[in-house]
């Protein structure tokens, strides 16, 4: 209907045109000293006017010619506003556009958030920390602008969209994210919406947080790789504040990223052994001692995949192997990290 609508005035603005342009051509044509003569030259006269380009090379000459004329020129005012306007609505949506996501990320490596609040907020703080970038899903417009003034758009980006809706998941590359992490207001819709970004990826890894641990079966028969209990994770930090704050705080240091290049700043990271990195096929002793006399660097354990399920070895007996897709696993401070980067020639995490 709105099309049709469209149409008509188009058609009637078009009507309008040629009518005008005939009477100016009728008036003018045997009109002494006119240089109207033609239809042409009435089309040409009509065209230089409206699109404010006024050769001077037609011009009326007779009375009712002028007002014709004076036709065009208000019509020129009319067309020139309708162009900057149309205009500055385009590129208005196309920045509004962009905003929202909806041109996409080139992200790679990625984390995808699917729900913003103070714990998601808490979540990409540590992320971007450890100089990853992420991808946020988020289905509140005023979120937008108040994400990308904490974090920068340089490792962060934001689709406004419904999570329910998966037509929009392509923006968010999510066949080159190397996680997602679903955090919703209650278990039901996390579960909903790991099912729903299933279908599109079937292949990324999950991280959940779940209000109820009881739900945790659930997730793992359901395709989650890692689902986590909120309630059990503060319970178990806020006890051991109670009886071994010591512990506790060290604990709670570790597990929190370092902020780069910081001496005093430690943190609890992986590395994937590659080819060409300097322990693989040598023993975690030689890497422990190595690591240890070098960079201050502490090794603490490995992780092995085997028949296609991970194996964390904690505190490794020195003979055991290094392999070529194992995971070593490191105490190191902010500063150490460089070094450690440089020499394994990856970065942290998966």
């Amino acid at each position: 209907m709105r099309y049709l609508r469209k149409f008509r005035l188009l058609l009637l603005g078009l009507l309008a045109y040629f009518f005008f342009v005939f009477a100016l051509y009728w008036v003018e044509s045997g009109a002494e000293g006119a240089n109207i003569h033609s239809l042409i030259d009435a089309i040409w006269y009509s065209i230089v006017t409206l699109t404010t380009v006024g050769y001077g090379d037609f011009f009326p000459v007779t009375g009712l010619g002028k007002i014709l004329g004076i036709a065009f020129i208000l019509g020129s005012l009319g067309l020139l506003g309708l162009l900057i306007g149309r205009a500055s609505e385009h590129f208005t949506e196309l920045k509004e556009r962009k905003r929202m996501g909806y041109q996409g990320t080139s992200f790679t490596n990625h984390i995808v958030i699917i729900g913003w609040n103070d714990f998601s907020r808490e979540v990409v703080h540590q992320l971007l920390n450890s100089d990853r970038q992420v991808a946020i899903v988020t289905d509140q417009k005023d979120h937008i602008d108040l994400i990308y003034a904490s974090f920068g758009n340089e490792h962060a980006f934001v689709l406004f969209s419904d999570w329910r809706d998966t037509s929009n998941f392509d923006k968010l590359n999510l066949g080159q994210a190397s996680v997602v992490f679903v955090n919703l207001p209650n278990d039901t819709d996390n579960l909903i919406a790991m099912l729903n970004v299933k279908k599109v990826n079937a292949k990324v890894a999950f991280v959940v947080a779940l209000e109820s641990g009881d739900l945790k079966d659930t997730f793992i028969s359901a395709g989650c790789t890692h689902v986590l209990s909120k309630n059990a994770i503060a319970a178990r930090l806020i006890a051991s504040y109670t009886y071994e704050p010591d512990v506790a705080l060290f604990a709670n240091d570790l597990i929190t990223s370092a902020i780069y290049n910081e001496e005093n700043e430690f943190d609890i990271q992986q590395y994937r052994i590659t080819e060409s990195n300097p322990f693989v096929n040598n023993s975690f002793g030689h890497a422990f001692h190595t690591l240890k006399e070098k960079y201050n660097v502490i090794a603490i354990g490995v992780c092995k995949t085997q028949n296609g399920q991970r194996k964390l070895i904690k505190v490794p007996r020195d003979e055991t192997p290094l392999e070529q897709g194992d995971y070593l696993i490191l105490i190191l401070n902010g500063r150490t990290e460089i070094e450690i980067v440089r020499e394994f020639g990856v970065r942290e995490g998966l």
